[in-house]
């Protein structure tokens, strides 16, 4: 077995709501930004108040690289959340993938910032006007759409819309000359259709096609959509009995048939109740349903965790069977979280207990003292292998409790499930606290 049986964590009670900061909303792994020969980390952090900032951390060492400090604050009654960390590919060839994220305020639009992999400084943003954009933007890079020579990209804004019926909106942009390509307009009030992530080139015309679905879901837009990167003609819907996408992935290839597939966590779709949790798994080829898993646990009965899927990645490891692990996210606000490992030829992960869950990530006791609220795998990221055993590491995010930390990022171990690091954002200091953890067996 190539992968660990075990990557959970668990759960306490909440004794009051968390504040506004959050150390890991999003995670990137697996591009060496410091071209060390060991792909580095970056977290996405928002601080109430103040600009949001990435930390940039060494994989071989678990250093801060840097601190690539973003906006500074529109306004102090809402003030700006950042989130969607994205790879966008090397947009200034430069040899370093670059990186974007979307920025949005409450309730009065938002943009999507581009920032140089090598030194974090900003590149561009999209759109020029803040309130032409939207809150939980999205980007998707395409290709060279229009053949200036420059990678395009699709936008998604999830909360457009006249009257605030939150439709939903698309947008093709050319990333030279800023012209619109195409625009996809929601058609459903409150289904917020404008979330977006880029797929491969299923057309063969040498452009990727991407994939749009909405956080709520009513009518058609109950399915994710896939669309042509050209021109935005939708290719068909991703659809499923009951399907209401709670949040997908792509880029990894499930069924090993050449073709990146979806990974689709769904709201109220459970086979047996009607209300529960699943991840359905989709080929990115044919659309056709590949797998489904849900949180059900050996022995036991379901136990309805509300977000089970919204967050979901996929490990590999090359030369081994099986090639890919599927790791997803799961918490059921306020009081669970956990993480679950599934692979291709197994119907069910293993789980072991929350107290056993809870020591494999190493948390702090006094965060377990404080009966805080764990928001564990609230992020989830492949990290590449940063110890060198041919199989690709987990990174997992703990956001959003109160108490002395802002949050926890854990980098840890593919194979063993061992933490190789954890880096803990604490009140009153001014920067992530490194711990290296024991499972790490590459030289430093």
């Amino acid at each position: 077995m190539a992968f660990a049986s075990v990557l959970l964590t668990g759960s306490v009670h909440p004794q009051s709501l968390p504040g506004g900061d959050d150390f890991g909303r999003g995670l990137l792994g697996g591009v060496d930004v410091d071209r060390d020969g060991v792909p580095d980390v970056l977290a996405l952090e928002n601080r109430w108040g103040e600009p949001e900032c990435v930390w940039v951390f060494s994989g071989r060492t678990g250093d801060m690289l840097r601190k690539d400090v973003g906006e500074p604050p529109r306004d102090s009654v809402s003030p700006s959340s950042a989130r969607e960390l994205t790879w966008v590919g090397d947009i200034d060839g430069d040899g370093v993938t670059d990186y974007a994220y979307g920025l949005g305020e409450w309730t009065s639009g938002g943009i999507v910032a581009f920032r140089y992999g090598k030194t974090g400084a900003r590149l561009w943003s999209w759109p020029e006007r803040w309130q032409d954009g939207s809150g939980w933007m999205s980007v998707a890079p395409l290709g060279d759409v229009d053949g200036d020579g420059a990678v395009d990209f699709v936008f998604g804004l999830p909360d457009h819309g006249t009257d605030g019926q939150h439709l939903g909106r698309c947008v093709g942009i050319s990333m030279r000359s800023r012209a619109a390509l195409f625009t996809i307009e929601g058609r459903v009030a409150e289904a917020r259709f404008g979330r977006v992530r880029a797929l491969d080139d299923l057309d063969a015309d040498g452009k990727r096609e991407f994939v749009v679905w909405g956080d709520r879901s009513g009518g058609e837009q109950m399915a994710a959509g896939v669309f042509r990167g050209t021109d935005g003609t939708r290719l068909g819907w991703i659809e499923s009995s009951g399907l209401r996408p709670n949040g997908v992935q792509t880029g990894f290839d499930w069924d090993a048939d050449g073709v990146s597939d979806l990974f689709v966590g769904c709201k109220g779709c459970r086979r047996s109740s009607g209300h529960g949790e699943e991840l359905h798994v989709f080929s990115g080829r044919s659309r056709s349903e590949l797998a489904i898993f849900d949180e059900r646990l050996p022995g036991q009965d379901l136990i309805s965790l509300t977000h089970f899927g919204a967050t979901s990645t996929c490990l590999r490891a090359p030369g081994s069977e099986p090639a890919v692990a599927l790791v997803v996210g799961a918490h059921e606000e306020p009081v669970f979280g956990a993480t679950y490992l599934f692979t291709p030829k197994s119907d069910r992960g293993s789980f072991e207990g929350v107290a056993q869950a809870l020591r494999c990530l190493d948390v702090p006791e006094e965060i377990l003292a404080l009966e805080s609220w764990l928001h564990i795998g609230g992020a989830l990221a492949s990290a590449g292998d940063l110890d060198d055993d041919h199989v690709d590491d987990l990174l997992v995010a703990c956001t959003r409790y109160c108490g002395p930390q802002r949050g926890i990022v854990w980098a840890v171990s593919g194979r063993t499930g061992c933490t190789l690091f954890r880096w803990h954002r604490r009140h009153g200091v001014d920067h992530p606290i490194l711990e290296p953890g024991a499972g790490s067996t590459r030289p430093k």
